[in-house]
């Protein structure tokens, strides 16, 4: 029974330490601040919670240290670009040897990022997606998120004019 009880208490503090991030997610969102690694990572656990079938959405932290798992086929990555932005990597509906790139600012990658994304794929053709820029210098996290969403949801991000600039909730409501 104390088992029990202490197992109870350890998913409360769980469940509550999720809701308060998710809490101070919206909070960063609302005020118009660059997102971290935190609301990102937490989209894509999300994402990989809905969506198992789709490879990848792994830690931000681990592209640094080159320990991301590599897959071919079938992977959606948001990955930490040019130091202060995020960008969406997929070889979903990409024909063998070659990955998408979703960027709401640039339209090319720097060397270290170019790195990154070989280490996931190995050496492939990078296709530049022409998807919605953002208007604010702090919004690539945003785009990011809705572009992974779409594209697990087998949607088009280039057909997609997101409306990111309404005041939403971005995370779902987590339920005791």
């Amino acid at each position: 029974m104390i088992c029990n009880l202490d197992m109870k208490n350890l998913q409360n503090q769980r469940r509550r330490s999720r809701e308060q991030e998710c809490r101070e997610i919206e909070t960063s969102i609302t005020k118009g601040d660059l997102l971290s690694d935190i609301p990102i990572n937490l989209a894509q656990n999300f994402l990989q919670a809905e969506f198992p079938n789709i490879k990848g959405l792994q830690s931000t932290l681990l592209q640094s240290k080159k320990r991301l798992s590599p897959h071919t086929k079938n992977q959606l990555q948001i990955i930490h670009s040019q130091g202060n932005h995020w960008i969406v990597v997929s070889s979903i509906d990409c024909d063998g040897g070659v990955v998408n790139v979703y960027d709401s600012m640039y339209s090319e990658l720097d060397p270290d990022t170019e790195k990154v994304v070989f280490n996931l794929f190995g050496t492939v053709k990078l296709n530049f997606v022409n998807v919605q820029k953002q208007k604010g210098g702090s919004d690539c996290g945003l785009f990011a998120i809705a572009i992974s969403t779409a594209i697990s949801n087998g949607l088009n991000p280039a057909r997609i004019i997101f409306d990111i600039y309404k005041k939403m909730t971005l995370f779902p409501t987590i339920s005791q």
